[in-house]
């Protein structure tokens, strides 16, 4: 699989792009099992994830999680209430489910990644 890395040229305002790695997680200090954004429910132990490729305004790709690959989870390390910051580290891996765009990979691996976001009201 290649990687894939969209850029916008300067002065181009016409359209847009955009990626967002999505998470759904407990909101507790813990290391959590990742699912498949898509799968209906409320879980207390496991976290969702899935990564969408945006031109514009219409959703161009999407991947969900490998399910042939068992190495996805989400650790919380620090929920911080005082100054509203979560901070921890994932790893994932995500296959396609869906393009109109022919030249995007077919799946996508990040690891040792790490987490330091301001926390939902």
């Amino acid at each position: 699989a290649e990687t894939y890395f969209p850029e916008i040229i300067d002065g181009d305002t016409s359209w847009y792009l955009a990626e967002i790695l999505w998470f759904n997680v407990p909101r507790k200090v813990g290391k959590f099992q990742l699912i498949d954004n898509e799968v209906v429910g409320t879980f207390y132990d496991k976290g969702k994830v899935s990564f969408r490729y945006f031109d514009d305004d219409a959703v161009i790709a999407g991947w969900n999680i490998d399910a042939a690959i068992n190495d996805n989870w989400i650790e919380i390390e620090k929920i911080d209430y005082t100054a509203r910051k979560v901070t921890g580290k994932f790893c994932v891996n995500l296959a396609i489910a869906h393009s109109s765009h022919p030249s995007l990979p077919d799946r996508l691996r990040f690891y040792d990644g790490v987490i330091e976001v301001d926390m939902p009201e």
